[in-house]
């Protein structure tokens, strides 16, 4: 077939028009079977902010300061302190974090072993792959999975499916997003995440500066010099004062500026939306179809 004659295509889409239609109808049909039977989900948010030590850690540029004490004690410290904002924005995201969080929690099962929520009865339906009454899993995995899922499993299943985390570059505020089956669960992830990684990142510094107030008071007894004594004083200060700070302050890194919310409407999935994109695949379907028939009877046309 040299050329494509419209004329032709226009009158065969005409008699094909049963087809176009069926082809569309069926498509939309079991895109709205699969969007009506698709679950509920729902999303909570929580904005936070940086704290106001956040970005200005009592251990900033303690390195720096402690070169003449850390060569006497014949001790190396690294660097400078991080920005705690970006260290809990990464810890949120580690898996470390995040495995330890779902064991405290016990979200296993309800990240993994549930299919959908029943909202009026404010309880869990169960997939096929977890038992509730033998408290047993049934799923057919291959191996190094198992049949139940690790945590390291749920974690990273968690990361992809249920948790989202936005930084607006122009504010420096962050939106922490989780979407789950259950309205009220994803609402109490949201508010536990940050609780969690403040609490994580306030202990951990409250460890740092117990060790930094150890290794000082070590230089201190080694040395016999006033000036670097009165140095070593003042650095000594300032690790008592993080430690009080981390001590008293629950928000130590995120400042909440709009605490999570439980959702009256469904995130997803968009039932109308589906069907309409349905109708437009159908009909693309219909016509590519239609338009391979025709193509079919022009070379054989050609050919007689």
């Amino acid at each position: 077939m040299n050329n494509f004659n419209i004329i032709r295509f226009y009158r065969h889409l005409k008699r094909d028009w049963h087809i176009l239609i069926s082809i569309a109808l069926v498509v939309t049909l079991i895109m709205a079977v699969v969007a009506f039977n698709s679950p509920d989900r729902y999303r909570s948010e929580v904005l936070v902010a940086p704290s106001a030590q956040s970005n200005s850690s009592g251990l900033s540029g303690l390195a720096s300061q402690l070169g003449g004490v850390a060569s006497l004690a014949g001790v190396s410290l690294g660097g400078g302190g991080s920005d705690k904002t970006i260290e809990a924005l990464e810890t949120l995201k580690s898996k470390d974090f995040l495995v330890d969080f779902i064991e405290k929690y016990q979200l296993k099962i309800l990240l993994m072993g549930i299919d959908a929520w029943d909202i009026v009865k404010d309880e869990a339906i169960y997939s096929d792959e977890y038992d509730a009454n033998t408290n047993q899993w049934k799923r057919d995995v291959k191996f190094p999975k198992k049949n139940e899922p690790s945590l390291y499993e749920v974690s990273d299943y968690f990361l992809k499916h249920n948790l989202s985390i936005n930084t607006v570059a122009e504010t420096g505020y962050t939106v922490i997003e989780v979407e789950h089956f259950s309205p009220k669960l994803a609402k109490e992830i949201a508010e536990n995440l940050v609780l969690e990684v403040n609490m994580k990142i306030r202990e951990k510094d409250i460890a740092v500066s117990q060790n930094t107030l150890k290794f000082l008071n070590d230089a201190l007894e080694k040395t016999n010099i006033n000036e670097l004594k009165q140095q070593i004083f003042t650095l000594m200060e300032q690790q008592l004062q993080t430690q009080m700070l981390a001590e008293v302050k629950e928000d130590y890194v995120f400042k909440v500026i709009d605490m999570p919310y439980e959702a009256e409407e469904r995130f997803a999935p968009n039932r109308i939306l589906m069907c309409i994109l349905g109708l437009l695949l159908g009909s693309l379907l219909g016509f590519l179809i239609s338009l391979t028939r025709f193509v079919a009877k022009e070379a054989q046309r050609a050919e007689v």
